[in-house]
Protein backbone atom coordinates (compact mmCIF):
# COMPACT_ATOMS: atom_id res chain seq x y z
CA UNK A 1 0.00 0.00 0.00
CA UNK A 2 1.25 3.27 -0.69
CA UNK A 3 2.40 5.96 2.81
CA UNK A 4 -0.14 8.28 1.79
CA UNK A 5 -3.28 5.41 1.44
CA UNK A 6 -1.88 3.99 4.46
CA UNK A 7 -1.68 6.77 6.63
CA UNK A 8 -5.37 7.83 5.46
CA UNK A 9 -6.47 4.18 6.35
CA UNK A 10 -4.43 4.86 10.08
CA UNK A 11 -6.34 7.98 10.62
CA UNK A 12 -9.77 6.46 9.75
CA UNK A 13 -8.92 3.46 11.66
CA UNK A 14 -8.55 5.33 15.07
CA UNK A 15 -11.18 7.47 14.48
CA UNK A 16 -13.57 4.75 14.20
CA UNK A 17 -11.71 3.34 17.57
CA UNK A 18 -12.69 6.52 19.21
CA UNK A 19 -15.93 6.87 18.22
CA UNK A 20 -16.48 3.42 19.59
CA UNK A 21 -18.19 2.28 16.04
CA UNK A 22 -15.49 -0.76 15.84
CA UNK A 23 -13.11 -2.20 18.26
CA UNK A 24 -9.80 -3.90 18.68
CA UNK A 25 -10.19 -7.82 18.06
CA UNK A 26 -9.53 -10.18 20.76
CA UNK A 27 -8.82 -12.98 18.12
CA UNK A 28 -4.77 -14.29 18.39
CA UNK A 29 -5.51 -15.08 14.50
CA UNK A 30 -7.22 -11.70 13.70
CA UNK A 31 -3.63 -9.87 11.72
CA UNK A 32 -1.86 -13.04 10.33
CA UNK A 33 -2.01 -14.66 6.98
CA UNK A 34 -0.96 -18.35 6.30
CA UNK A 35 1.45 -18.23 3.71
CA UNK A 36 0.68 -21.58 1.99
CA UNK A 37 -3.02 -20.22 1.28
CA UNK A 38 -2.20 -16.57 0.68
CA UNK A 39 -1.08 -16.09 -3.09
CA UNK A 40 -0.60 -11.82 -4.05
CA UNK A 41 0.56 -10.52 -7.04
CA UNK A 42 -0.16 -14.04 -8.86
CA UNK A 43 -1.64 -14.37 -12.46
CA UNK A 44 -3.37 -17.89 -11.35
CA UNK A 45 -4.41 -18.88 -8.04
CA UNK A 46 -4.86 -23.12 -7.81
CA UNK A 47 -8.29 -23.75 -6.39
CA UNK A 48 -9.93 -27.21 -5.19
CA UNK A 49 -8.19 -29.03 -7.84
CA UNK A 50 -8.63 -26.22 -10.79
CA UNK A 51 -6.66 -22.93 -11.83
CA UNK A 52 -8.54 -19.71 -11.73
CA UNK A 53 -7.18 -17.34 -14.00
CA UNK A 54 -7.94 -14.54 -16.34
CA UNK A 55 -8.30 -16.95 -19.22
CA UNK A 56 -11.15 -18.60 -16.71
CA UNK A 57 -11.33 -21.79 -15.05
CA UNK A 58 -9.25 -24.80 -15.98
CA UNK A 59 -8.62 -28.30 -14.36
CA UNK A 60 -4.83 -28.39 -12.61
CA UNK A 61 -3.14 -30.48 -14.37
CA UNK A 62 -0.95 -31.87 -11.45
CA UNK A 63 -4.28 -32.95 -9.45
CA UNK A 64 -5.60 -33.93 -12.85
CA UNK A 65 -2.63 -36.45 -13.74
CA UNK A 66 -2.66 -37.65 -9.91
CA UNK A 67 -6.72 -38.84 -10.10
CA UNK A 68 -5.35 -40.64 -13.64
CA UNK A 69 -3.01 -42.30 -11.90
CA UNK A 70 -4.80 -43.40 -9.12
CA UNK A 71 -7.65 -44.62 -11.09
CA UNK A 72 -5.33 -46.40 -13.67
CA UNK A 73 -3.55 -48.49 -10.77
CA UNK A 74 -7.21 -49.22 -9.35
CA UNK A 75 -7.79 -50.90 -13.17
CA UNK A 76 -4.58 -52.74 -12.73
CA UNK A 77 -5.34 -54.11 -9.25
CA UNK A 78 -8.90 -55.27 -10.86
CA UNK A 79 -7.40 -56.56 -14.13
CA UNK A 80 -4.12 -58.46 -12.34
CA UNK A 81 -7.04 -60.28 -9.83
CA UNK A 82 -9.21 -61.36 -12.74
CA UNK A 83 -5.98 -62.22 -14.70
CA UNK A 84 -4.79 -64.46 -11.93
CA UNK A 85 -8.77 -66.04 -11.32
CA UNK A 86 -8.93 -66.81 -14.71
CA UNK A 87 -5.38 -68.72 -14.71
CA UNK A 88 -6.21 -70.35 -11.75
CA UNK A 89 -9.39 -71.72 -12.55
CA UNK A 90 -7.74 -73.22 -15.68
CA UNK A 91 -4.81 -74.98 -14.27
CA UNK A 92 -6.64 -76.21 -10.70
CA UNK A 93 -9.23 -78.65 -10.82
CA UNK A 94 -11.78 -77.59 -8.85
CA UNK A 95 -10.20 -74.70 -8.16
CA UNK A 96 -13.55 -72.78 -6.82
CA UNK A 97 -13.26 -74.54 -3.76
CA UNK A 98 -11.28 -72.53 -2.11
CA UNK A 99 -13.57 -70.32 -1.30
CA UNK A 100 -14.86 -72.96 1.19
CA UNK A 101 -11.15 -73.12 2.74
CA UNK A 102 -11.05 -69.40 3.79
CA UNK A 103 -13.97 -70.15 6.62
CA UNK A 104 -11.97 -73.11 8.56
CA UNK A 105 -8.48 -71.47 7.65
CA UNK A 106 -7.26 -70.01 10.94
CA UNK A 107 -4.86 -67.53 8.67
CA UNK A 108 -8.43 -66.16 7.03
CA UNK A 109 -11.74 -66.76 8.74
CA UNK A 110 -11.39 -63.86 10.88
CA UNK A 111 -10.77 -61.62 7.60
CA UNK A 112 -13.73 -63.62 6.02
CA UNK A 113 -15.88 -63.37 9.26
CA UNK A 114 -15.56 -59.32 8.70
CA UNK A 115 -15.76 -58.61 5.04
CA UNK A 116 -19.27 -60.25 5.01
CA UNK A 117 -19.88 -57.02 8.17
CA UNK A 118 -17.74 -54.62 5.55
CA UNK A 119 -14.12 -54.45 6.11
CA UNK A 120 -12.61 -52.38 8.68
CA UNK A 121 -9.47 -50.31 8.93
CA UNK A 122 -7.36 -53.16 10.27
CA UNK A 123 -8.08 -55.19 7.18
CA UNK A 124 -7.46 -52.21 4.42
CA UNK A 125 -5.31 -54.51 2.31
CA UNK A 126 -7.56 -56.79 2.00
CA UNK A 127 -10.40 -57.20 -0.80
CA UNK A 128 -13.32 -59.60 -1.61
CA UNK A 129 -13.86 -60.27 -5.42
CA UNK A 130 -16.66 -63.05 -6.39
CA UNK A 131 -16.21 -64.89 -2.80
CA UNK A 132 -12.33 -64.62 -3.30
CA UNK A 133 -9.92 -63.25 -0.86
CA UNK A 134 -6.70 -60.89 -1.92
CA UNK A 135 -4.09 -59.44 -0.23
CA UNK A 136 -3.46 -56.21 -2.13
CA UNK A 137 -3.22 -57.83 -5.55
CA UNK A 138 -2.16 -61.62 -4.51
CA UNK A 139 -4.60 -64.04 -3.76
CA UNK A 140 -5.17 -65.93 -0.08
CA UNK A 141 -4.64 -69.25 -0.28
CA UNK A 142 -6.12 -71.30 2.90
CA UNK A 143 -3.94 -74.08 4.48
CA UNK A 144 -4.26 -76.63 1.70
CA UNK A 145 -2.38 -78.73 -0.09
CA UNK A 146 -2.71 -75.98 -3.13
CA UNK A 147 0.37 -74.46 -0.82
CA UNK A 148 2.78 -77.30 -2.50
CA UNK A 149 1.12 -77.37 -5.56
CA UNK A 150 1.89 -73.77 -6.32
CA UNK A 151 5.42 -73.55 -5.12
CA UNK A 152 6.75 -76.61 -7.31
CA UNK A 153 4.30 -74.92 -10.05
CA UNK A 154 6.38 -71.70 -9.75
CA UNK A 155 9.48 -73.74 -8.56
CA UNK A 156 9.76 -76.23 -11.51
CA UNK A 157 6.84 -75.52 -14.25
CA UNK A 158 7.15 -74.55 -17.38
CA UNK A 159 10.68 -74.59 -19.46
CA UNK A 160 13.18 -72.34 -17.27
CA UNK A 161 14.35 -75.15 -15.58
CA UNK A 162 13.96 -74.88 -11.42
CA UNK A 163 14.40 -71.87 -9.58
CA UNK A 164 16.36 -71.64 -6.62
CA UNK A 165 14.66 -70.70 -2.94
CA UNK A 166 14.41 -67.01 -3.04
CA UNK A 167 13.32 -66.96 -6.81
CA UNK A 168 10.68 -68.98 -6.27
CA UNK A 169 9.69 -67.12 -3.07
CA UNK A 170 9.44 -64.27 -5.26
CA UNK A 171 7.69 -65.94 -8.06
CA UNK A 172 4.92 -67.45 -5.21
CA UNK A 173 4.69 -64.21 -3.87
CA UNK A 174 4.31 -62.45 -7.01
CA UNK A 175 0.36 -63.75 -7.42
CA UNK A 176 -0.52 -65.55 -4.18
CA UNK A 177 -0.22 -64.58 -0.09
CA UNK A 178 -0.96 -66.57 3.06
CA UNK A 179 0.86 -65.46 5.94
CA UNK A 180 3.73 -68.31 6.56
CA UNK A 181 4.49 -68.55 2.58
CA UNK A 182 8.29 -67.29 2.83
CA UNK A 183 8.70 -70.51 5.58
CA UNK A 184 6.70 -72.72 3.71
CA UNK A 185 7.90 -71.89 -0.08
CA UNK A 186 11.98 -72.10 1.42
CA UNK A 187 10.77 -75.68 3.73
CA UNK A 188 9.54 -77.28 0.30
CA UNK A 189 12.14 -76.30 -2.23
CA UNK A 190 15.03 -76.82 0.40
Amino acid sequence: MEPPKYEELLRQVRELLEKGLIQESLSPCALYAHPKKCSFLTSKVAFLGFIVSAQGIAADPEKALKYLHSQQKLSERRARRGNVLNVMKMMVLGFETIRDGYDSCPDFSPIIAEATRGLSPDYKDYVLTDGYLFFKNRLCVPRTSLHDFLTWECHAGGRSGHFGRDKTITAVECQFYWPSLKRDVGNIVA
